[in-house]
């Protein structure tokens, strides 16, 4: 059983090692390495998850065997084990099922670049949820900005490339931020391993020394990790960046790449300063202020958006609110029900993206003309006419594809020409709305229930009020679009055949969408084992 322990090991070594084999293949045979790397990844992830849940404990793994203060530590448990089995799981299926987006959207002689930066992302995931080492998590923060850079501009496209300017700015922001922050409390503790800080933490709290500097570490680290996961109001390069990447770089993104920040941070609140130095310090009053703006600004924002990866983009907001909220409660429920969000978030984003891209690809950009009413039987993806200049001898390839719209006045009735996509929208939107049997419902149901529990009233109606209000604006901007995709159309295809493994992945995805609906309960006391071995 004691080999189980270098599984965190194995899985961040996988991630990165495949991330260099990847870059001397060409595109498919990167994407055959790359996703059996991440299932193979997703298996040693499970089987911490299961080693670390029969034995109930925690366990350190020394870096070249050598101990604290040489050596580098991975710390794994239970709460860390889940949230690598969830990202590694979903990133598993967005490569499977967003493949035929990747190799659409981008050149052949660079889609093994798309890889490249998948396995990055992955080892910088991995590595911040297990890592016990500040400076260590500071390199692989910077790696995971990287990597989301990388997806943002892969296409190439004018727009594509000022969104990804646009992110590196307010990322090094958070960044610069971050890395002043770990400075500081370097020099006032000696000390870069979690474990080790905290204890100089506690010595200091008793004498009273450095009660300033301590502050300005925890809320120069709040802001810096808040810029990067893009909670309102830095929130800026979120749209931009969702809207003009691939669907398959949008689908990483959105689910998962300001989520290791998030664990970064809840990491830092228990283990690193302690909870209690975070409640005396107020900072946690100002996260959940924030968080519950968040909730409603980013629903007020969707509301009034034309385009649905706009509007999927700012309801990321919105959830990024709803896990801050929950961070500032204050509470080891409120880091509980703030993980289980962003589980629901992590898996469900990537359904909504990979769908709308599917309801877009039979959606057309205007009302189709002579020519492409006659190739409605095609496949409206590769549709395009010659025509032979007489004479000449020249062939002029005319592009006819009208498709790939995601604006709201095109999307009428594609609920009929692919109705697989549609139907992954659905539920997508029924999660994120809340509908009782999806992962959405259970989440907000204990976050209500956190609520609750902590017995402060001003806090339990502020969260409840604002719950209700930003459940209200998303039934509406979502069932919008819901209604729109099936509303009656003269302008009709036959229906859109998908890829059999995007049907796969989008199944799953809903498949463990409803299991943690379902069986929500199960993971909450994982979770609330687990943080009672996580500081």
């Amino acid at each position: 059983m004691e080999f189980f322990r270098n599984f965190p090991f194995f899985s961040i070594m996988i991630a990165m090692l495949s991330a260099v084999v990847c870059s001397v293949l060409k595109g498919k045979a990167a994407k055959i390495v790359l996703i059996c790397s991440t299932t193979v990844i997703t298996v040693l992830s499970a089987c911490t998850l299961v080693y670390t849940t029969i034995t109930d404990q925690s366990f350190v793994y020394w870096m070249g065997h050598f101990p604290a203060p040489w050596g580098n530590e991975i710390r794994a448990g239970q709460t860390e084990s889940l949230t690598a089995t969830v990202f590694s799981l979903v990133i598993l299926l967005v490569l499977t099922g967003g493949g035929r987006y990747t190799d659409r959207s981008v050149e052949k002689s660079r889609q093994n670049y798309f890889y490249i930066l998948t396995g990055l992302l992955t080892g910088a995931l991995l590595a911040l949820v297990y890592t016990n080492d500040l400076f260590t998590a500071y390199v692989f923060i910077e790696i995971n900005t990287i990597a989301a850079c990388g997806f943002i501009m892969i296409r190439r496209t004018g727009k594509a490339v000022a969104s990804a300017i646009q992110y590196m700015i307010m990322s090094l922001l958070g960044s610069g931020l971050v890395l002043i922050g770990i400075t500081i409390l370097y020099s006032i503790t000696g000390h870069l391993l979690m474990e080790n800080i905290h204890e100089s933490i506690v010595e200091l709290a008793k004498t009273g020394q450095y009660n300033v500097p301590l502050l300005t570490v925890i809320g120069l680290m709040t802001v810096g990790l808040a810029i990067k996961s893009g909670l309102y109001p830095f929130h800026m390069w979120i749209p931009d960046a969702y809207s003009h990447s691939i669907p398959t770089s949008s689908a990483l993104l959105s689910g998962l790449a300001s989520k290791g920040y998030i664990f970064l941070l809840i990491k830092i609140y228990f283990r690193v300063v302690g909870l209690d130095s975070i409640l005396g310090s107020r900072v946690l009053t100002i996260v959940f202020i924030c968080g519950l703006v968040a909730m409603i600004m980013g629903s007020v924002h969707a509301m009034i958006q034309t385009d649905i990866r706009r509007m999927c983009a700012f309801c990321s907001v919105s959830h990024i609110g709803y896990i801050f909220m929950c961070i500032g409660l204050g509470t080891g429920a409120g880091m509980c029900a703030a993980l289980l969000h962003m589980y629901m978030h992590a898996m469900t984003k990537p359904l909504l993206f990979l769908s709308a891209a599917g309801i877009a690809s039979v959606s057309p950009k205007h009302e189709p003309s002579k020519e492409q009413k006659a190739a409605e039987s095609m496949d409206p993806l590769s549709i395009e006419a010659a025509e032979k200049q007489e004479g000449s001898g020249v062939t002029t390839i005319i592009e006819l594809d009208p498709y790939d719209s995601y604006k709201y006045a095109d999307i009428r009735g594609a609920g009929r020409r692919n109705g697989f996509a549609a139907l992954m929208f659905l539920f997508g939107s029924f999660s994120m709305v809340g509908i009782p049997l999806f992962a959405g419902f259970s989440s907000k149901f204990y976050i209500g229930l956190t609520a609750v529990r902590t017995g402060q009233p001003v806090k339990l109606w502020a969260v409840m009020l604002t719950l209700a209000l930003s459940t209200i604006l998303m039934v509406g901007y979502f069932f919008k679009v819901v209604i729109r995709i099936y509303e009656p159309t003269d302008f009709s295809v036959l229906e859109k055949r998908n890829a059999r493994p995007y049907v796969f992945a989008l199944s799953a995805l809903a498949a463990v969408n409803v299991f943690v609906g379902l069986f929500s309960g199960l993971i909450v006391r994982i979770l609330e084992s687990g943080m009672k071995l996580f500081g």
